[in-house]
């Protein structure tokens, strides 16, 4: 495996079904960005990838460009399990959502990165779940921007509701009254 970390956007020559393509990545510790929106608006296709992650190969989503693309990788990843489902694949929610933390940190070589532990450096929204679950990755793929509460990077919080950015003891300063109750 090369030291340094190597990504193919898209991807699409990619033949799954070609031992030898999948060596060549397995081999070289090449890692993939999906993004299935671009690619089936663009290309009218998309990757196979149940059968990257099968074979081991990293795979991380991504949101392409603004014509073509989702709004934001978050977006991406609700598109990625709507199609997963239609298709019948056997991807869980778990590795579409390492594919929008996790991965992409392994794409860029910092595995400390996309990750909430001590050591990690991971940034965080706060969700208000409108549904009755107990599955954190379930809301995570079911809600919206609405029910974002705050966001924080770097571990300190940037955007939020006010009750909830109180708790955190930091100074707020109010976006115009349009703009509801975050700060």
């Amino acid at each position: 495996v090369r030291s340094s970390p190597l990504v193919l956007a898209h991807g699409s020559g990619i033949d799954v079904r070609d031992s030898r393509h999948i060596a060549f990545l397995r081999e070289r510790g090449i890692s993939i960005v999906w993004s299935p929106v671009s690619n089936l608006l663009l290309y009218g296709d998309t990757l196979d990838v149940d059968t990257l992650l099968a074979e081991g190969i990293n795979v991380a989503l991504g949101s392409d460009w603004a014509p073509s693309g989702s709004k934001h990788v978050w977006d991406e990843a609700k598109f990625a399990r709507r199609y997963i489902d239609a298709i019948g694949s056997s991807v869980g929610d778990e590795q579409i959502f390492q594919m929008v933390t996790t991965n992409p940190a392994r794409c860029l070589g910092l595995p400390h990165l996309g990750r909430i532990e001590v050591g990690g450096f991971g940034d965080f929204f706060i969700l208000k779940s409108p549904l009755e679950s107990d599955s954190p990755l379930e809301v995570f793929l079911s809600t919206t921007d609405r029910h974002v509460r705050a966001t924080i990077v770097g571990g300190r919080p940037l955007y939020g509701d006010r009750e909830l950015l109180a708790q955190f003891n930091v100074k707020v300063q109010r976006l115009p009254k349009a703009e509801g109750s975050a700060v």
